[in-house]
């Protein structure tokens, strides 16, 4: 059953934020009923498969919502404390990402793997902020690697951030595309035959693809580097007929704090007799004349 967002606010002494938090609670509600009923209807492969990862995509930023608004219950609940004095916050850039996989002789050279091909995407998430990868709908044994073009950025990012990088996948083979066709046949069916075929099988039933995560990783701030490096990786070994990967990928992870990208100061700063516009930034002093900067006005 799907939980009422107002009664989840209820009894909270909402702000701004709080608001802002609610109202991405019910547009995420309503995707997650209008990816559903779309799902339930479609009856082509990469149809079902988009949808199913939107369903999943739109599930993991409700459990960030969630985690969220239960954090700030707490901190409404508790004694204030002193706060600590807040830091710079920046930029967090997350691209790159290259995830080695690891085929048998007979899988990649002979192929004798044909029938493990996999659809397979990737979630990063700092916080609320969640963001997914493009779908790749076609990794068989004839892949060396899964490489995605996404690049993820993130903003106003607090310097002890955790960006939490999720892989999934789902078997994307004949005999799932099999399974389909037969769904959509099904479906054909008129009503009133229909209706006592359902008795024993539903279309639904037959196939829904369910995407499993098969590995993840977290990144902090002592990891960004900017430059491309390998990170460790936690993989899924109850998984059967999973990916074979390595245990590890590639990524280039990159942070810039704000106080480099905004301007500290910007006013009118008198230099050797003259009135000169100033903007103090990065931190480096750029001086304009006073006239000419009301020219460009």
């Amino acid at each position: 059953m799907e939980p009422d967002v107002k009664q989840l606010f209820k009894g909270m002494s909402l702000t701004d934020e709080d608001k802002e938090l609610q109202q991405k609670m019910e547009l995420e509600m309503k995707m997650l009923d209008g990816t559903a009923k779309l799902l339930a209807a479609a009856h082509q492969m990469s149809q079902q498969l988009e949808g199913a990862k939107t369903l999943l995509v739109c599930q993991t930023r409700m459990r960030a919502y969630m985690l969220e608004l239960q954090r700030r219950r707490n901190a409404q609940a508790l004694p204030s404390v002193e706060k600590k004095p807040p830091s710079c916050n920046g930029q967090v850039a997350l691209s790159d990402i290259r995830v080695p996989l690891l085929w048998s002789n007979d899988e990649h050279f002979k192929g004798r793997g044909d029938s493990h091909r996999f659809a397979v995407f990737c979630v990063a998430s700092i916080g609320t902020e969640v963001k997914d990868s493009e779908l790749l709908v076609d990794v068989s044994p004839q892949n060396t690697d899964l490489s995605f073009d996404k690049l993820f950025l993130f903003e106003a990012v607090p310097s002890d951030f955790e960006c939490e990088i999720q892989f999934f996948a789902c078997q994307n083979n004949a005999s799932m595309a099999a399974a389909i066709k037969q769904r959509k046949k099904l479906s054909d069916i008129p009503t009133s035959v229909g209706k006592r075929l359902s008795v024993t099988k539903r279309p639904d039933d037959l196939y829904s693809p369910k995407f499993h995560e098969i590995a993840r990783c977290k990144v902090a701030l002592d990891d960004a580097t900017g430059m491309i490096r390998t990170y460790d990786l936690a993989v899924d070994a109850e998984q059967e007929d999973a990916l074979p990967l390595m245990g590890h990928f590639c990524a280039r992870v990159a942070v810039i704090p704000d106080c480099l990208l905004q301007a500290d100061f910007i006013g009118i700063l008198e230099c050797q007799g003259t009135r000169m516009s100033c903007t103090l930034k990065n931190p480096v002093r750029h001086l304009w004349r006073a006239s000419i900067l009301a020219t460009l006005k």
